[in-house]
Formats: C-alpha cells, sequence, structure tokens
C-alpha cells in the first residue's frame, strides 16, 4: 500500500507534466486561434492550463501527424515517469528501513552484550547498527563514545559478529 502512495503522486504530477510538453509543442508549431493567450496560459499556468487546451483546441484541430506526436510524447513520459517512480519506491523502502532502527544509549549496548543478546554490530565511523540474537535484520542504533574501540567496553569480535563499513 506504501507503494501506492509513493508512486500515484509521480504518475499524477507527471502525466500532467508530459501533456503540458505536448500540448506547448503542438500550440507552438501550429496555428491556433487566441494563439498569443494560449501560450501565456501554458506558460504561466502550465499543468493546469494543458487539459483545457487539449479539450478546447488540440482535439478539434489534431490531424493524425499530430497524434502520432502526442502519443510519442506519452510514451516517452510513461518511460521517464516509471522510472522515476520506481527510483522514488527504492528510495522510501531504504529510508524506510534505516528509520525502523531504535536508538539507544552505548551504555544499553555494553549491558545487551554481557548479557549475551547481541549477534552483529556494524560499525559505521561512530555509529553502530546493532542486530541482536534471533533477529534476522538489524533493530537497534547506538554511537560508541569517540576515541574508544567496542574492545575498551568488552565488547570482542569472539562473541559478537563485528563488521566495519566504510
Amino acid at each position: 500500500m506504501d507503494i501506492l502512495f509513493t508512486l500515484l503522486p509521480v504518475v499524477v504530477v507527471g502525466g500532467f507534466f508530459f501533456l503540458w510538453i505536448a500540448m506547448l509543442i503542438h500550440e507552438i508549431t501550429h496555428n491556433v486561434q487566441n494563439k498569443m493567450l494560449w501560450v501565456i496560459l501554458l506558460i504561466v499556468a502550465n499543468v493546469i492550463s494543458a487539459p483545457f487546451y487539449y479539450f478546447l483546441v488540440y482535439r478539434k484541430v489534431a490531424k493524425a501527424k499530430d497524434r502520432q506526436l502526442l502519443r510519442s510524447v506519452a510514451i516517452i513520459g510513461s518511460i521517464v515517469i516509471i522510472a522515476v517512480a520506481l527510483v522514488a519506491s527504492f528510495a522510501r523502502t531504504n529510508k524506510d528501513a534505516a528509520s525502523d532502527l531504535k536508538d539507544i544509549s552505548f551504555s544499553k549496548v555494553v549491558d545487551y552484550n554481557l548479557k549475551g543478546e547481541i549477534k552483529r554490530i556494524e560499525i559505521k565511523g561512530d555509529e553502530l547498527i546493532i542486530t541482536k540474537k534471533g533477529d534476522t535484520k538489524p533493530s537497534l542504533r547506538s554511537h560508541k563514545p569517540q576515541g574508544t574501540s567496542l574492545y575498551d567496553h568488552g565488547i570482542d569480535s569472539r562473541t559478537v559478529e563485528i563488521n566495519v563499513r566504510p
């Protein structure tokens, strides 16, 4: 359901954008009534005026060649919209995964380690991404004190899998 709410705005806005581009191209390249008015409307009120131009002008004067232009723009626009929507959905998925981590104090990390509850720690600078035993993915985030190592606090790679990331 989340992906629908991510993709829907991209598809709607993208569709209006490409309709606007196609109608602007048609209006500029053809002799239509009230040309200057439509140029101003399509530039100033862009995606809002494009559907009006389509129904009031384009459908009445468009020839087969013009409709081919609209189809071409629609096909290219669809490909671009789908690509952008997929990138947006992947970006959102990755962001949501990182935000699901619960922030805890470093002393809690030490306590969990003493109880033998930590499976893996990924280190990125001073940030610690922690996977507890029994879990398949990380669920906790903490920060180690600067200038110290995990070993200084009793966290050893013999009992906990430690991965250092750049």
